[in-house]
C-alpha cells in the first residue's frame, strides 16, 4: 500500500513539475517574443480575468491603472472609441454563429496618450468557463507599420487613378475642343468633366473686359442654383489678391476662402455671398493678356490641389479662341471688302450660286452703281480721294436699301 501511495506521490511530484516547467517555458517564450496576451470572459464587458505585461504596455497603461480606470472592462476600455470596439464585437459574434474555434480583427486600439496603434486580434475560444461564462484567449500583434503602409500604397494607388482618370478627361476636352469651331458647342461639356471630375458644385468660364468681367459659360451640379446671372459686369478688383499671378499664367487655388476675410475684404464678401468656402481659377492668356479664366467652386480639396487638368484646359482654350477669330478674320475677308464693308466678289458668286438653286423666291431686283473715272481720279487726286469716293457710294447704296445686300465687284470702277 505504501509503495503504491508511494508511486501516485511520485507522479504527482513529476505532474507538478511537468506543468511547472511548462508554465516556466511558456512565460519565457511570450517573454522573449514580446507577445501580447489576455484572458477574458466572453461577456457584454468582456472582462480581463489575467494579461501579461505587454498586453498593458500596448495599453500605454500599467496593470494597477488600467484596473483602476476600467476594472478590468474591455468596453469600458474603448470607450473613446466605440466603433473600433464594435469591429472585435462584430468579429467574436459572427465567428460564434459560424461555430468557428476563434475570432480574427483588425482595429484600432487606443492609448493612454490619446493616441491609438493597429493591432491584430486573434482570439481563441475554450472550454473553460467561470460561473457558467465561456473563456477565451487573445493574442496580440502590432500591425501598425503594415497598415500604415498599405493605406500609404492605397494612396498611392488612388493618386494614380485619378493622374490617369485626370489625363483621360482632359484628352476627352481637347477632341471635342478640336472636334468644332464653335466654342459653345463644346464649352458646355468641358465644364461638366472639369466639375464632375473635381466633384465640384459649380464650373464656369468668364470674359475679361477693360475693368469688368462677365461669367459667359456655367455648368451647375443639379442641386445647385445657377450663378450666371448674377456674374455679370463684375469689378475686376475681385481679382486683385491674385491679379499679378494671373497675368503671368499661373492657376490660383484657394482652400478655404476665410483666409481672404482678413486682408481682402471685398473678394470675401463676393464670394461668401455666392456661398463659394473653396475655388481654383485658371487664366486664359492671350497675346501676353488675361482675356478671362475658368474655375470651379466647392470641390473636393485633394482634387482642387492638382491644377494641371484646369492649366492645360485653359491653355488650349486661349489657343482656341485665337483659332476661332483667325477664322473669324479669314471668313471677313473671304467675302467681305475691307474697304468698303460691303461683300466681296466671292460672296456675290456664291449668293448666286444659291439663288440659282433655291425655288423658294419669285423675283429679284438688282441695281448697280458705276462710278467712272476712278482711275483718274486715283492718278490725279491719290488712292485716298479714290477710297473715300468708294466708301461714300457703299454708304450710299446701305441707305437706300438697308434691307439689301451690298457687293463691290470691280476693282478700279
Amino acid at each position: 500500500m505504501k509503495s503504491v501511495l508511494g508511486s501516485y506521490k511520485e507522479k504527482d511530484m513529476e505532474n507538478s513539475f511537468n506543468l511547472s516547467t511548462i508554465s516556466n517555458e511558456y512565460n519565457m517564450l511570450m517573454t522573449s517574443l514580446h507577445i501580447s496576451v489576455s484572458k477574458h470572459l466572453l461577456n457584454d464587458d468582456f472582462q480581463v480575468i489575467w494579461a501579461n505585461r505587454f498586453f498593458y504596455d500596448k495599453t500605454g497603461y500599467t496593470k494597477e491603472e488600467y484596473d483602476q480606470n476600467f476594472h478590468g472592462s474591455v468596453r469600458l476600455y474603448f470607450s473613446s472609441a466605440p466603433e473600433e470596439y464594435q469591429t472585435i464585437e462584430k468579429a467574436v459574434k459572427d465567428a460564434l454563429t459560424a461555430n468557428q474555434r476563434g475570432y480574427d480583427a483588425v482595429c484600432k486600439m487606443p492609448r493612454k496618450d490619446g493616441s491609438s496603434i493597429w493591432i491584430r486580434f486573434i482570439g481563441t475560444f475554450t472550454n473553460e468557463s467561470i460561473d457558467g461564462v465561456p473563456v477565451i484567449y487573445v493574442v496580440y500583434t502590432d500591425v501598425n507599420d503594415l497598415v500604415n503602409a498599405r493605406t500609404k500604397v492605397e494612396k498611392e494607388h488612388s493618386k494614380s487613378q485619378n493622374m490617369l482618370r485626370k489625363e483621360l478627361q482632359t484628352m476627352e476636352c481637347l477632341k471635342r475642343m478640336y472636334g468644332c469651331m464653335d466654342m459653345a458647342e463644346y464649352m458646355d461639356d468641358i465644364l461638366y468633366i472639369i466639375g464632375t471630375f473635381l466633384e465640384a458644385e459649380r464650373a464656369y468660364m468668364f470674359e475679361i473686359n477693360d475693368t469688368k468681367m462677365d461669367c459667359i459659360y456655367e455648368w451647375c451640379r443639379a442641386d445647385i442654383v445657377p450663378q450666371m446671372d448674377y456674374c455679370q459686369r463684375m469689378d475686376i478688383k475681385l481679382l486683385e489678391p491674385w491679379y499679378e499671378e494671373f497675368c503671368q499664367g499661373k492657376s490660383i487655388v484657394i482652400p478655404n476662402a476665410d483666409a481672404l476675410k482678413e486682408e481682402n475684404t471685398y473678394t470675401f464678401e463676393v464670394l461668401h455671398k455666392q456661398g463659394i468656402h473653396s475655388m481654383v481659377l485658371s487664366p486664359i492668356v492671350m497675346h501676353d493678356q488675361l482675356t478671362g479664366f475658368i474655375g470651379a467652386d466647392n470641390s473636393n480639396v485633394e482634387l482642387l490641389m492638382n491644377t494641371s487638368m484646369m492649366e492645360t484646359l485653359s491653355y488650349f482654350i486661349g489657343i482656341s479662341i485665337e483659332k476661332s477669330e483667325l477664322n473669324d478674320k479669314l471668313i471677313y475677308h473671304s467675302f467681305y471688302d475691307e474697304l468698303t464693308g460691303a461683300f466681296n466678289r466671292n460672296k456675290y458668286l456664291q449668293d448666286i450660286e444659291k439663288l440659282c438653286q433655291s425655288d423658294s423666291f419669285t423675283s429679284l431686283g438688282v441695281v448697280y452703281m458705276d462710278i467712272n473715272g476712278l482711275k483718274d481720279i486715283n492718278d490725279h487726286m491719290g488712292h485716298k480721294f479714290g477710297d473715300q469716293i468708294l466708301i461714300e457710294g457703299a454708304e450710299m447704296l446701305k441707305k437706300a436699301f438697308p434691307a439689301g445686300d451690298i457687293y463691290r465687284l470691280g476693282g478700279d470702277e
